[in-house]
């Protein structure tokens, strides 16, 4: 069960890097962007890790606040889920 959560994060973090790399060059290029909810849906399923490493070396959605917060609140969800999780497991 460990490794299928580990796998997911791994391929979740990678479609989430990957579209926000997308995203990114879309906005460079004045194109029609990726929407934000699609963003934060790919991060709740567990691609948050990737999205922090898009947003770091791609400086990509780190101004604007309101995405910054859902971010924030994604992650948690995430600590403290995985937090119940591994209390349960022992």
């Amino acid at each position: 069960m460990k490794k299928l959560i580990f796998v997911w994060y791994i391929i979740t973090s990678l479609i989430s890097f990957i579209f926000y790399w997308h995203d990114k060059n879309k906005a460079k290029n004045g194109e029609w962007r990726t929407f934000e909810e699609t963003l934060h849906t790919i991060d709740m399923l567990g691609g948050w890790i990737g999205a922090s490493f898009a947003q770091k070396f791609l400086n990509h959605k780190t101004s604007k606040g309101t995405f910054r917060t859902r971010f924030y609140l994604n992650i948690l969800f995430h600590i403290v889920g995985a937090s119940i999780a591994i209390f349960m497991m022992t």
